[in-house]
């Protein structure tokens, strides 16, 4: 069993024998595993995600948190299609632990977010999508300016080869900021 799995597990057992009124607002958002109680969905979406925790106020949070982020450059090395079908795809993450996505000027879904570390301890980024088919988990890194982001599929949801360039812009981006026809 993948040990992030078998963490995952252990986590959530000893989550459901804790205290629900702990009051300490330390930040746990590279270690929070979600609970299994899941957000109803929307009848047209046919999924459901998992109830938002807190992801703290750590300074990656804050990068995460601000503005969109929209993929500029999508590479699935399996799907050339999915190259295209991608650009201008983006997410908007709350600091509730929520998010937004959708895909140019369009909203297409919904759902919460968690920060984790896997085994090398790299930053993981899981967005549990209300349309369950949207769910991805992706391994991030930053540039300097954070205006800049690399995010990596993983093997979780099949999306082990893809490669995205995200960029941070205050709005949702339009294909005439892209150069794409309408």
């Amino acid at each position: 069993m993948n040990k992030f799995y078998l963490v995952a597990f252990c986590l959530i057992l000893l989550a459901s024998c804790k205290n629900d009124n702990n009051t300490d607002n330390t930040d746990t958002a590279a270690t929070s595993v979600p609970s299994t109680t899941t957000a109803p969905a929307t009848p047209s979406t046919g999924g459901s995600a998992l109830t938002p925790l807190n992801p703290g106020d750590s300074p990656l949070v804050s990068i995460l948190t601000s503005n969109y982020w929209v993929f500029e450059f999508y590479i699935d090395p399996d799907d050339k299609a999915n190259n295209i079908l991608n650009k201008g795809r983006w997410y908007q993450l709350n600091p509730d632990g929520t998010f937004t996505n959708g895909k140019w000027q369009e909203q297409l879904g919904s759902g919460s977010w968690i920060l984790a570390k896997n085994d090398l301890n790299k930053d993981i980024l899981r967005l549990d999508n209300v349309v369950d088919s949207e769910d991805a988990e992706f391994e991030i890194q930053f540039n300097k300016e954070a205006d800049a982001s690399s995010w990596i599929g993983t093997k979780t949801f099949g999306q082990s080869g893809v490669m995205i360039k995200a960029i941070n812009l205050l709005t949702a981006p339009t294909k005439a900021q892209f150069g794409v026809a309408e």
